[in-house]
């Protein structure tokens, strides 16, 4: 992944769209992650699923589960 990072300038940008999530309304945050993971590279989905599971929270089949940290302190 640092390779790729270091030599493809699309995959670098589209792995710095993650930090920018901290950016948007928190009202957003969860449709604004759903749309970049839907364009995202499959060699960033790890770096995704860590996101997710970390300040998101999983998709579960009866709603989300709950992140490790609000996105209110983002």
């Amino acid at each position: 992944m640092q390779n790729d990072y270091n030599t493809n300038a699309r995959f670098a940008r589209q792995a710095r769209m993650i930090a920018c999530l901290a950016l948007i309304p928190v009202d957003d945050v969860v449709d604004a992650f759903g749309e970049l993971s839907d364009e995202f590279p499959l060699a960033l989905k790890p770096l995704l699923l860590y996101c997710q599971q970390t300040y998101i929270g999983r998709t579960r089949p009866y709603g989300r589960a709950k992140p490790q940290y609000d996105l209110a302190f983002w």
